[in-house]
């Protein structure tokens, strides 16, 4: 890996671990940064997941205390959603990896649309009575049963995983922006917990680049949670989704090439 490859990587890192705490995101940046590097899609996806969890890590902590009074039903659906990313990096693991190469341009334009449609699914869940995590009870059925999916999904691909916990947790009735984003830091790091294990125990890590990005990361995601309540996430969701439709299509310019 040469001097410019590392300084690309940790400054889109950092970029990244900011997403991750302000709006979500941030592998839709880390992810193809590695493919243009000419990392196979399935140790980019990997690496990128490796890389998000100490600025997910950084950000829970800057947010404990919005999360102390409701840590039991927190920490259960963190376990939740810890299984279903172990469920989802395994199912990745499982599939061959000329699939997942075909299948990136579609994942990443999939994550760049739930990115687009973002705002509108928050407002749809804007209609659900409001709803708090204040028991145990109150995370369990249909709730437990959507954050399984989504960590499944994250745990697959996690550059949708952000997308996909802020529309979920819109759908339950979540309306206190804050404690929305503190929930988003904590169960996007379960999830990651999850799927990181056994990205490592398949030996699909790039470590390299993961150490670099993995720095960057934690100081982006400490910059990001400290600015996520000072400024509106807009500006840089748009900025998130132009990046992301174009390096979209570079990479499938390039496997169509």
């Amino acid at each position: 890996m040469g001097v410019t490859e590392a300084i690309i990587l940790g400054m889109t890192a950092l970029l990244a671990g900011g997403i991750n705490a302000v709006a979500g995101g941030g592998s839709l940046v880390t992810f193809p940064a590695l493919l243009l590097f000419n990392i196979p899609p399935l140790t980019a996806n990997a690496t990128a997941t490796v890389a998000a969890w100490p600025g997910l890590l950084s950000g829970a902590w800057h947010y404990r205390g919005h999360l102390r009074p409701y840590w039991r039903p927190v920490l259960a659906l963190s376990a939740v959603a810890l299984l279903g990313g172990l469920a989802g990096g395994t199912l990745l693991l499982a599939i061959p990896s000329q699939a997942v190469a075909h299948a990136v341009p579609w994942l990443m334009g999939l994550g760049c649309l739930m990115l687009v449609l973002s705002p509108q699914i928050q407002k749809a869940g804007r209609m659900a009575r409001e709803w708090r995590p204040d028991s145990i009870g109150s995370v369990l059925g249909w709730r437990s049963a959507v954050q399984f999916a989504v960590g499944i999904a994250t745990g697959f691909f996690s550059a949708a995983g952000g997308v996909l916990l802020v529309a979920s947790l819109s759908s339950f009735g979540l309306r206190d922006m804050q404690l929305m984003n503190a929930l988003k830091i904590v169960l996007g790091m379960a999830m990651v917990t999850a799927s990181v294990g056994a990205f490592i125990a398949a030996g699909q890590i790039a470590w390299a680049q993961a150490g670099i990005m993995m720095g960057g990361a934690m100081i982006g995601g400490h910059l990001g949670a400290a600015l996520a309540q000072r400024l509106p996430a807009s500006a840089l969701r748009v900025a998130v989704i132009i990046f992301c439709v174009a390096v979209t299509a570079v990479v499938a310019l390039r496997q169509s090439a």
